[in-house]
């Protein structure tokens, strides 16, 4: 026994500091669990370092931006001050729930136990251009979305297609799926809105460690769309949004039936919309027999259609698969303007 406490004695003392990581909290808000970065400027090798929190326990770190950050994910009540140490001295432990990448012939697979994600490998035949989504994991291990996808796009020509790992590590994946093209002249009647030239697409997905949600940031100077068919796995016959307000109770209804009110009208809830498989309706910038009016980027007026949306099978149990879309920052909607993401609903075939 004796032999056995020197030995873990000794290994204590060969571990050393790298650097002590600190932040408080002054204002009285608690932040909710998320992933916080430092400035970091030193070398290590992240195959012997490890994290400890102010209790000891080791956590979950990784190197971001070039080595230039060190990134932690955690909460912070309001009025606390959390500590962590990196260390050096042995290999960092495997924890549950990280971001992995896989690679196969024709996509990359990015999990993180939750949900997942499938990206497509690069390829010289753009005659069909893949879009940036090849496939979307659901909670029970379902894929769904895919395909193939391939982009809409108006253009002369596609130049190159290209995917590069921004950041790759087990508490976050960035990867961005770039395009370039030939744009023709846009036109708007007799008014021209978009000069002929090169034109470029960048979508950048981001999966986080634990969470259920999967980030995307697009910008283009292109004229282009793709869809994701989610029904495998989902099979939605019901979504909700919240919104302003309704124009009629066939494009959002209250729990009771009627209209969905203007927001001053009623208490904070959400409208329900039936999803109704005998004919299909597109997305659009309103709502029609044939249209579903896109999800709000920014716009606090919003009718028919929300800041959200969700869909899901009501008639199953509330433990099954729920898919929803949701707007991120409006500070960096540039030049947006009526694009953005929308619901669709495909005329079922028999049965």
């Amino acid at each position: 026994m004796t032999s056995i406490a020197l030995l873990a004695l000794s290994f204590a003392q060969t571990d050393k500091i790298i650097q002590t990581f600190t932040i408080e909290e002054h204002f009285g808000v608690s932040h909710p669990t998320q992933i916080i970065d430092f400035d970091f400027d030193k070398p290590i090798d992240p195959k012997n370092s490890y994290m400890l929190d102010a209790d000891g326990n080791e956590v979950p770190y990784q190197l971001i931006d070039n080595g230039k950050k060190i990134a932690i994910k955690t909460g912070l009540p309001a009025y606390t001050k959390y500590s962590w140490k990196l260390m050096s001295g042995k290999a960092p432990s495997q924890f549950p729930y990280m971001v992995k990448v896989s690679k196969t012939n024709d996509y990359y697979e990015i999990m993180n136990g939750i949900v997942g994600v499938r990206i497509p490998i690069p390829t010289d035949d753009l005659d069909k251009i893949p879009a940036p989504i090849q496939g979307i994991r659901y909670n029970d291990g379902t894929w769904s979305a895919k395909g193939p996808n391939y982009l809409t796009v108006n253009a002369n020509s596609t130049k190159n297609m290209d995917v590069r790992f921004i950041e790759q590590g087990q508490l976050k994946v960035i990867v961005e799926v770039s395009y370039t093209f030939d744009r023709p002249e846009y036109r708007y009647g007799d008014k021209v809105y978009k000069e002929a030239g090169e034109g470029y697409y960048k979508s950048k997905i981001e999966i986080q460690a634990g969470q259920q949600s999967i980030l995307f940031e697009d910008d283009t100077d292109m004229e282009l769309s793709y869809s994701l068919d989610v029904y495998e796995g989902l099979y939605p016959n019901q979504a909700r949004y919240q919104g302003h307000h309704s124009t009629s109770a066939e494009y959002g209804y209250e729990i009771d039936g009627q209209k969905y009110r203007n927001l001053h009208e009623r208490i904070n809830m959400e409208a329900f919309v039936d999803l109704d498989y005998d004919k299909s309706k597109v997305s659009d910038y309103y709502s029609s027999e044939n249209t579903w009016r896109r999800m709000a980027v920014w716009d606090p007026w919003v009718y028919d259609s929300g800041w959200y949306w969700l869909m899901y099978d009501k008639l199953t149990s509330p433990l099954n698969n729920i898919f929803g879309i949701f707007a991120g920052r409006p500070s960096i909607a540039l030049g947006a303007s009526n694009s953005g993401v929308g619901i669709f609903s495909k005329k079922l075939d028999n049965g």
